[in-house]
C-alpha cells in the first residue's frame, strides 16, 4: 500500500524550501568566506604597520569605512560585499607594493648617502694627508717654539692651506709654500742658535756668581749668589738679551764684578760696557762684544 499522495502544491513548496535552504547555506558560506578574507586584510594591515606605521595608518583610515560597508553588505547583498572586498584587496595590495618600492627607494638613498659620506671622508683623509706633508712642519714648530708663529705667520699658513684645499696639486702654490718653509727654516735655525747662546750665557753666569737659578713666567731668568763676599743677583731677559746686575751700594761690588767679568772672558763671553750707577765708573770686558748691558742698583 502506498501512503497519502502529495499534491502538486506540496511538492512545489518542498522544492522551494529546499532551494531556500540551499541558498541560505550558500549565503552563509559566502558571508563566512568574506569574513575570512577581511581577517586576512587585517593581517596585511598589521604587516604594513611593521614596515611603516605612518603609511599603514593612512591605509587603515582609507579602508576602515570600506570594511564596515562590506561587513554590512555581507548580511543582505553579497554582490556588493564581494565587490567591496575585491576593491579593498586590490587597494591594500597596491599600497603594500608601493610601500615596498618606497622602502627600497629609501634604502637605496641611504646607501647612496652612506657612499657619498664615505667618499667625502676618504677625500678629506687624502686631502688632510696631502696637506700634512706641507704643514706638519709648522705645527711641530708651533708646539716647540710658539713665539715664532705669530698672527702674520698663521694667516699666511691658512692662506696656503685654503689654496691647496681647492687644488692640492697647484704647482704655483706648492712652490710658494716650499719657499716660505725654506725661509722659515732659516729663521728657526737662527732662533735655535740664539737660544743656545742664551742657555750658554745663563750657565756661565750661574757659574760666575756661584748661585741658584730661578725662571719666571715671562721667559726671564734670575741668578742669585755670593761673589767675593758680595751678594749678587743677575736678571736676564731672553727676548731683549738685557742683563741687569743687582749689587750692594757699599763699594764692595767692584771686585765682585771684576771676578764675574774675568769668568765671562775666560768662557768666551764679552759684555758691553758696564756702568756702576753710584760712581759712574765704566767697567769693560777684555774685548768688546755684541751685548749692551747696564748694571743697575735696586
Amino acid at each position: 500500500m502506498s501512503g497519502p499522495k502529495k499534491s502538486q502544491w506540496q511538492i512545489r513548496q518542498e522544492q522551494f524550501e529546499k532551494i531556500r535552504k540551499e541558498r541560505e547555506a550558500n549565503r552563509q558560506r559566502q558571508a563566512q568566506q568574506i569574513r575570512a578574507e577581511l581577517a586576512l586584510i587585517q593581517t596585511s594591515l598589521k604587516r604594513l604597520a611593521q614596515k611603516d606605521k605612518t603609511h599603514a595608518q593612512y591605509v587603515d583610515t582609507r579602508v576602515k569605512v570600506w570594511i564596515s560597508d562590506v561587513e554590512s553588505h555581507s548580511n543582505d547583498d553579497l554582490r556588493l560585499a564581494w565587490r567591496g572586498l575585491k576593491g579593498i584587496q586590490v587597494f591594500v595590495k597596491q599600497q603594500d607594493e608601493k610601500l615596498d618600492d618606497l622602502i627600497k627607494s629609501r634604502q637605496r638613498e641611504a646607501e647612496l648617502a652612506k657612499l657619498e659620506a664615505e667618499r667625502i671622508a676618504e677625500q678629506k683623509r687624502v686631502l688632510d694627508a696631502a696637506l700634512a706633508t706641507h704643514f706638519d712642519y709648522f705645527d711641530a714648530i708651533e708646539a716647540e717654539y710658539p713665539e715664532l708663529i705669530n698672527e702674520g705667520v698663521k694667516q699666511r699658513i691658512e692662506n696656503f692651506r685654503a689654496a691647496l684645499s681647492v687644488n692640492i696639486q697647484n704647482p704655483q702654490t706648492i712652490q710658494q709654500v716650499q719657499s716660505f718653509k725654506a725661509q722659515f727654516k732659516q729663521l728657526v735655525k737662527e732662533h735655535e742658535e740664539e737660544l743656545a747662546k742664551f742657555d750658554y750665557l745663563k750657565e756661565v753666569l750661574k757659574k760666575a756668581v756661584n748661585g741658584k737659578q730661578e725662571e719666571s713666567g715671562d721667559g726671564a731668568t734670575s741668578l742669585s749668589g755670593i761673589v767675593n763676599g758680595s751678594p749678587i743677583k743677575v736678571h736676564i731677559k731672553a727676548k731683549s738679551s738685557e742683563i741687569r746686575f743687582d749689587t750692594p751700594d757699599d763699594g764692595s761690588c767692584k771686585k765682585a764684578m771684576q771676578t764675574i767679568l774675568h769668568q765671562l772672558d775666560r768662557d768666551g763671553i764679552q759684555l758691553g760696557p758696564i756702568q756702576i750707577v753710584k760712581t759712574g765708573e765704566v767697567m769693560h770686558s777684555q774685548q768688546s762684544g755684541n751685548y749692551e748691558r747696564e748694571r743697575q742698583r735696586q
